[in-house]
């Protein structure tokens, strides 16, 4: 297929791929009638292979199957690997994991344990070892614990019960002597004998008889009187007679009316008139004839006396703020003692503004705002938390009392200490009191997760003590046990090394993020499985070591020991790289400046060109194996790893080469000589390979998609990729695109003949696409959000 036909391939592949099984046969149906019959086999030829499933977990998780199982290809004489040593294959498996702790089955995992960090030779003792001392520590710590646990709990409850109980009764008498003195004092106003004079003419009026200016002189005289008695200005009275009714008030029609109709009124009167405390309200009463509510009012009523002790009428005075002084009395105790503090009537509805309901409210955790709290908020129980703004949505009418509410409206006190759900769905204990003789409920309330805190902290602390005391045992234990087989992990070729987790899984063993235990160096671990590989792997992977370990440019990765165990395990411990491949680089910001492409390439080219000087050929050279980080002097520092599949250029060097006639790598970034003669590639492959690099780094996509083995194989051998200009779709100069050309050319005579020609290109173009230090910290900490992990080269 030529390029265009691959495309549409592609295109179509997408598409039937996300179909269903139905419409993907009519879809297959149509594409048969309208495209050629290459076209529509190579669409069935991929469908047939196309997992769902599996396509979704690797795009969630693109990791778990980087490494796939070997298989053979079409070709019996060419065996293609991908870069950690497995044949790229139609079937991808995600391979087994593997810890170093070792698994209950065995197997690989075992023997690396067992002779890595000695598991299997410790763990019998280790448990041994648990058990005994959890019987002798653990055990009794765990008796005591819950010992003092229990009398702790205990203790806390009857502070709490003592506490609540003394703040309630403490309220509760502060409450009745408030409201016993308020009037008090509006009878002691009565006495005054102008007031008095003025009531006993309004009293021995005629009823049948209409006097409305002498109505208004007394009404005028009396509300200056009470002014000049109470000092507040705007107070607002009324007053009826023992026998003839309403004589008098000062209030607006409409508030007259409502105080008139209120049910209890003649109640109160009554009581009055016996000489008892009347408090009336708090309630809402209307300011205008219009509409509207003002805030609460609250105030006292008491019998008018003459001179021989006789009721001649009854008195009501509001408006002397008498509510603000009562809702102060509770919201100072709520402050100090940290309480939710509130008085309700009879009807269960809260008579003072709740400093903590005002908090829910205002924050958008209680269904009413906080104008509407005091004399008109239903202490109801939600019958859950109230989480967000939900005016209108409780119809706390319908809903039950509060267990404090219920409890106190019918004129118990008690404590409660189990939690229970307050007005706003929270879980509270609390303490109440009825005054019966004011018809006032005073509730006392603390979170339940406040009133136990300390109870819950000593809970929590034994439990912290109890997994501290587990872990030392388990600690100890395993200590124990491994001192037992000290003299092995003394005589262990890799005891200086402290695993801190494996970060990688290949074809050829595994990598683990290692620290000296001495230097304290961060190390990254390669440890072939002994026993599992060919002779060829293990060949291979002594390769690796013993290519990369004669390297020392800083921009190759840096080799700091290698062996092998004696129980035929092959390590090999190097430099552990942190930052991005140059494929995550491109992942997560697409394609890069000219300039930085250039700056990039330069760098690696370094590490190439020590290589190409000691003979030796990368081969696997592609954005997975170049590291970039940020080195605050320099910017970019790019570090190119894995030489697992390098090999000499002369066949004379005393290195290892594979005997069996394969090529080994990723197809997408090899040069076309590699596929059929494997004997004849040279430096010039891996300026290929470089070329690949500039031309993905340039446009943000490889040249050239592997949707098909075979396909991608004629692809790279026949064509050449779609230009740059294209791919990056803005304009790229000519003497940038003939660099990449040149590099990727389809023979190697037409390429850069060696490494040092191609740097000196790339020196030229410097100079007209710069890329300071400056753009590389810019970058770095425009992507600071980019989860940068710690990397390490993978086998």
């Amino acid at each position: 297929m030529d390029p265009n036909d691959y495309r549409q391939v592609r295109e179509l592949f997408h598409v039937a791929g996300n179909l269903k099984d139905a419409e993907q046969a009519d879809y297959l149906r149509q594409v048969e009638e309208q495209h050629s019959g290459v076209i529509y086999h190579e669409l069935i030829s991929l469908l047939s292979e196309h997992d769902a499933d599996f396509a979704r977990d690797e795009g969630s998780n693109p990791n778990a199957y980087r490494y796939i199982v070997p298989a053979e290809i079409t070709d019996p004489t060419i065996e293609n690997e991908d870069e950690d040593g497995g044949a790229i294959s139609k079937v991808k498996t995600s391979p087994p994991t593997r810890s170093l702790i070792g698994d209950a089955t065995g197997g690989e995992s075992s023997q690396i344990a067992s002779s890595f960090l000695l598991e299997s030779q410790t763990r019998k003792s280790r448990r041994r070892n648990n058990a005994w001392l959890w019987i002798t520590a653990l055990l009794p710590t765990a008796f005591i614990g819950w010992m003092t646990y229990a009398e702790v709990n205990s203790t806390m409850k009857q502070a709490v019960r003592d506490e609540l109980r003394g703040v309630s009764d403490s309220v509760s008498h502060a409450v009745r002597r408030f409201l016993s003195d308020k009037a008090h004092l509006v009878e002691s106003w009565t006495r005054e004998p102008a007031i008095q004079n003025e009531i006993h003419q309004l009293v021995q009026m005629d009823p049948n008889q209409s006097d409305g200016e002498q109505k208004n002189r007394s009404r005028d005289v009396i509300a200056r009187q009470l002014e000049r008695l109470s000092g507040i200005i705007g107070l607002k009275f009324a007053i009826w007679g023992a026998e003839n009714g309403h004589l008098i008030t000062n209030y607006s029609e409409t508030a007259s009316k409502f105080i008139r109709d209120e049910r209890d009124i003649q109640s109160m009167i009554r009581r009055a008139e016996k000489g008892e405390v009347v408090i009336f309200g708090p309630l809402r009463i209307p300011k205008t004839n219009k509409g509207g509510v003002d805030t609460p009012e609250m105030g006292a009523m008491t019998a008018v006396r003459d001179e021989n002790d006789q009721v001649i009428a009854t008195i009501l005075v509001t408006k002397i703020g008498m509510h603000q002084e009562f809702s102060r009395m509770f919201f100072d105790i709520a402050n100090a003692g940290n309480l939710d503090a509130y008085a309700i009537s009879e009807t269960g509805t809260m008579l003072t503004e709740s400093p903590r309901a005002a908090t829910l409210s205002s924050s958008q955790r209680l269904d009413v705002i906080v104008e509407d709290i005091a004399a008109s908020l239903r202490v109801a129980d939600p019958g859950t938390l109230i989480v967000g703004s939900d005016q209108g949505v409780f119809p706390r009418n319908s809903f039950p009392l509060t267990r404090a509410a219920k409890s106190v409206t019918k004129g118990r006190s008690e404590v409660e200490l189990e939690p229970y759900r307050n007005y706003a769905g929270i879980e509270v204990v609390g303490s109440w009191r009825w005054n019966s003789d004011s018809g006032v409920g005073i509730i006392i309330e603390r979170p339940a997760s406040q009133a136990f805190a300390t109870v819950w902290i000593v809970r929590f602390s034994f439990i912290l003590l109890g997994s501290l005391l587990f872990l030392s045992v388990t600690i100890a234990a395993a200590f124990l046990a491994r001192a037992t087989a000290a003299e092995q992990a003394a005589i262990h070729p890799l005891s200086r090394y402290e695993v801190v987790e494996e970060v990688g899984v290949g074809g050829m063993g595994l990598v683990y993020r290692t620290q000296h235990r001495q230097l304290g160096r961060e190390t990254a671990l390669k440890v072939m499985i002994g026993g599992t590989q060919k002779k060829e792997d293990q060949l291979r992977f002594d390769r690796e070591a013993r290519l990369a370990a004669s390297l020392s440019n800083p921009h190759s990765v840096t080799i700091y020991d290698y062996g092998r165990s004696e129980d035929g395990e092959s390590y090999c411990v190097m430099e552990f790289l942190h930052g991005l491949t140059l494929q995550e680089v491109v992942d997560h910001s697409g394609h890069q400046p000219l300039g930085r492409v250039l700056f990039i390439l330069r760098q690696v080219c370094e590490a190439v060109a020590e290589a190409h000087q000691k003979r030796l050929l990368h081969l696997d050279i592609k954005p997975q194996n170049i590291m970039l980080s940020l080195d605050q002097a320099v910017g970019d520092w790019a570090v190119l790893f894995d030489y697992g599949l390098s090999k000499p250029i002369a066949p004379s060097l005393d290195y290892y080469r594979s005997p069996s006639a394969k090529w080994s790598g990723t197809p997408m970034y090899m040069a076309p000589e590699r596929f059929h003669h494997l004997d004849q590639v040279d430096q010039r492959s891996d300026i290929y390979s470089l070329g690949c690099v500039a031309y993905f780094l340039t446009t943000g996509d490889t040249p050239f998609f592997d949707t098909d083995v075979e396909s991608l194989f004629a692809l790279i051998i026949n064509q050449s990729p779609i230009d740059l200009t294209t791919r990056r779709r803005e304009k790229v100069p000519t003497s940038f695109e003939n660099l990449v050309v040149k590099c990727m050319a389809k023979s190697p005579e037409k390429r850069y003949q060696n490494i040092q020609e191609f740097v000196v290109d790339i020196e030229q173009l410097q100079a007209a696409f710069p890329w300071t230090a400056e753009d590389s910290r810019r970058w770095w900490h425009d992507h600071s959000s980019i989860d940068k992990q710690n990397r390490v080269p993978m086998t």
